[in-house]
């Protein structure tokens, strides 16, 4: 049951961009709201660190053209920024051989057929998305006409005649869990947005350079975004309390915390990743197939290493600082400042590897120390782990990102962001046309929205 007399007008789970987002756009309209967390800070996947003093941010690295939403906040709150750290140039290490990117095409490493051949591996993901793209409106991933590509990402590649060793290389590092099991056509509505702000030229794109897309960063880490966004609300976040159970029926909703007390509202935003959602009871139970969504949601894996060097190793053996591998610890970055001074080296790691390493628990950074030094033996010796963060391994959080399976595009993405009675959803996982940060904060936007329409006539 829940009671006709609630605590606050609207409650947010989730105190990440989304849920933010969602209570700043209520309070436009004079409606007031609380917002609950069961992490003890703010930002959900927005977490920044100190190393040697410095800020680096471990979660939404940096603030691209498409973040038109976040652009337009950080002129609200006059956040000083400036460009995102750059990362250097990729040597690579491919079938135990290591060389520059200009040794590729005809290197005995290079087990590619044909055009693959071409293609260095660290773009060979981004380029078939787009070379094989079989539509190009970002509505057209929902549209049903295109549920025949709703199939894992690995057989349509294959339908198009690219060799093992070409999907095997994709797979390394393409930001999902696993190309066998992915839906191509979650593959194509990212790579649609790519394009929209300006990525068409895959085969000549340095993703790891400076290239087309020119992030910024936030002086003092990322993590001032959402602690600007909270100190604007009328109230503060309640961090620290886990949801356990919510209550919801025509009168309103009840969310019960781990500790056994509650909180009531007219209406509640569900901001929580589906994968972490899964440990939220709801009574009644949500309806089909949204709670089917939650049952078997799933996330990408990302797990980080945050390193420093006492050298310049790159300067040794005469390759680029960075270093594209296919071994289970994938990419290492070495980010510069911008007077080429070394910020920090950074290990990233993308799906299913990144839940292999996390297996591996307190062996994982002996274990990469010692691949790095066999892989490029400039490195031995010289690197220091700092930090180590997974993603996948925090509870509140799940992964990464959302990831849907092949099939679940068409039985799942029509119904995930339908509110369930007095209950809306947000969150990065109900992205449309937006991706990441942006995505999260469209989709705020669109849940306030929402609960706006619906409480307007009993403000009237």
């Amino acid at each position: 049951m829940t009671p006709s007399s609630p605590d606050v007008p609207v409650l947010i789970v989730g105190a990440g961009l989304a849920g933010l987002y969602a209570a700043m756009e209520l309070e436009k309209q004079g409606i007031a709201c609380q917002i609950v967390d069961a992490a003890p800070v703010l930002g959900g996947r927005i977490r920044t660190i100190l190393v040697d003093g410095q800020p680096v941010d471990i979660g939404g690295t940096g603030l691209g053209p498409s973040h038109l939403r976040a652009h337009a906040m950080v002129e609200r709150f006059a956040l000083p920024s400036r460009p995102l750290t750059r990362r250097g140039k990729a040597a690579f290490s491919i079938n135990g051989h290591l060389f520059d990117a200009d040794a590729w095409e005809h290197h005995p490493a290079n087990r590619c057929v044909g055009e693959e051949r071409e293609i260095l591996p660290a773009r060979m993901d981004s380029y078939y998305m787009q070379t094989l793209l079989p539509f190009f409106e970002i509505e057209g991933w929902l549209d049903p006409k295109n549920a025949q590509y709703d199939i894992p990402f690995a057989d349509y590649l294959r339908s198009h005649g690219l060799s093992e060793e070409a999907l095997r290389l994709i797979n390394m590092c393409i930001n999902t869990n696993d190309i066998e099991t992915v839906s191509a056509l979650s593959m194509f509505r990212d790579a649609i947005k790519w394009r929209s702000v300006g990525f068409d030229d895959p085969k000549n794109f340095d993703q790891y350079g400076d290239a087309q897309y020119k992030p910024i960063r936030l002086d003092g880490g990322m993590v001032k975004l959402p602690e600007a966004m909270a100190a604007s609300l009328a109230r503060a976040p309640m961090l620290g309390r886990k949801v356990t159970r919510i209550a919801h029926g025509p009168e309103g909703v009840t969310a019960t915390f781990e500790d056994g007390t509650a909180l009531s509202a007219s209406r509640a935003i569900v901001t929580v990743p589906f994968v972490a959602l899964k440990h939220v009871a709801f009574d009644p139970p949500l309806p089909q197939p949204l709670g089917e969504a939650i049952g078997c949601a799933a996330a990408s894996g990302n797990t980080q290493f945050i390193l420093k060097t006492s050298s310049r190793f790159w300067e040794e053996d005469g390759l680029a600082p960075s270093l594209w591998s296919d071994t289970l610890f994938e990419r290492l970055f070495v980010e510069f400042n911008e007077d080429d001074s070394v910020n920090h080296l950074r290990i990233w790691i993308n799906g299913d590897n990144a839940m292999r390493v996390d297996a591996m628990g307190a062996a994982a950074g002996e274990e990469l120390l010692a691949t790095l030094a066999r892989i490029r033996p400039s490195t031995a010796g010289k690197l220091e782990i700092v930090h180590q963060v997974s993603w996948g391994a925090e509870p509140l959080i799940g992964g990464e990102k959302y990831v849907m399976g092949a099939g679940q595009v068409t039985r799942f993405a029509r119904h995930m962001a339908v509110p369930a009675g007095r209950v809306h959803w947000a969150g990065e996982h109900h992205k449309s046309r937006e991706v990441g940060i942006e995505a999260a904060l469209q989709s705020g936007e669109r849940a306030a929205a929402e609960v706006i329409a619906a409480m307007q006539p009993q403000a009237a």
